[in-house]
């Protein structure tokens, strides 16, 4: 019938349905979104804000970066999210470039992000206003994306690393 009785930690029945996900919503917003971007009258297409990007991550995000262009890169990327909606689909390239180039931008935020608050040099990746390494951020960065928000922090027990 779809339900199955689950023992829990403390010995509790727990209910749980077997039921297939709904994802007629997501598959409707997801068909309007492109129909929009075939119908769009905008000036830029996916090559257009893809060929932007390209040039905001050279400058911003190079061996040698400073706060200021990293600011900049981060303006950048989040007018280019704040248009992604209007862009118009261009034929000349995949289907699949045109579908997901609003999650690119989101990663190049992240990475942007991430560089950015970072303030210090190590390894290959050069911090012009921060030339020094710097005890407190000796260990990776984790950066969490949730509801257009981005927050950054550092694994210092090391929970990621292991």
């Amino acid at each position: 019938s779809g339900a199955n009785s689950v023992n829990g930690a403390d010995g509790d029945g727990i209910s749980v349905q077997n039921a297939e996900p709904d994802f007629s919503k997501t598959i409707e917003d997801e068909k309007k979104a492109i129909s929009d971007m075939l119908s769009s009258k905008s000036f830029f297409s996916v090559t257009v804000i893809k060929n932007m990007l390209a040039e905001t991550m050279k400058n911003s995000m190079g061996i040698v970066r400073t706060e200021e262009e990293l600011k900049s890169g981060i303006e950048d990327v989040d007018y280019y999210l704040s248009i992604i909606k209007k862009i118009h689909y261009d034929s000349s390239v995949s289907s699949y470039l045109n579908y997901s180039l609003e999650g690119v931008l989101t990663l190049a935020r992240a990475l942007i992000t991430c560089a950015e608050k970072r303030k210090e040099s190590r390894g290959s990746h050069y911090r012009g206003d921060f030339p020094q390494s710097l005890e407190e951020y000796e260990s990776a960065t984790l950066i969490s994306y949730d509801n257009e928000a981005y927050t950054v922090q550092y694994d210092r027990d090391r929970e990621y690393e292991n």
